[in-house]
């Protein structure tokens, strides 16, 4: 529902767009029944109020959908930012000082704690990671507690 699509150059969202349809039913409907010449029952309602109170609900359900997906979209972007914002923890040693082989306490003794930590289980297999040291720009891929090779 939060999905962009390209209309004349600005993008929309599909909740938007659905909210802006959901509208325009329910104006056809207003029109509709304002405009119905049916004679009114002794009981209940003609079939065009029966629409007006249907397309209202419509309506509603859709601003209610979009109000969610506008509030989601914002606070994704919010969350991108803050994560692009986040400095990039320096690192005491460099990728060089490493070899295959070592153990991942002796990793984090020379290089520290990594700022990002990937699973790589479902490529590599059971217990395999990559630990990304951006300010070394590199990254250690630990397989079974030790490193299994170095980018």
């Amino acid at each position: 529902m939060n999905e962009l699509i390209s209309t004349i150059g600005l993008g929309v969202s599909i909740a938007i767009c659905l909210m802006a349809l959901a509208g325009v039913a329910w104006l056809v409907a207003i029109v509709a029944s304002i405009a119905s010449r049916a004679p009114l029952p002794k009981t209940g309602l003609r079939r065009t109020e029966r629409a007006v109170i249907g397309s209202s609900f419509i309506f509603v359900l859709c601003v209610v959908a979009t109000l969610f997906a506008v509030t989601a979209r914002s606070k994704a972007r919010e969350a991108a930012k803050a994560a692009a914002a986040k400095p990039v923890q320096a690192s005491r040693g460099t990728c060089a000082s490493l070899r295959v082989g070592m153990k991942a306490a002796e990793v984090k003794r020379a290089m520290g704690e990594p700022d990002d930590v990937r699973s790589e289980e479902d490529v590599r297999g059971p217990e395999a990671q990559a630990w990304i040291y951006r300010a070394s720009r590199c990254s250690v891929h630990i397989l079974s507690g030790r490193i299994d090779f170095i980018d």
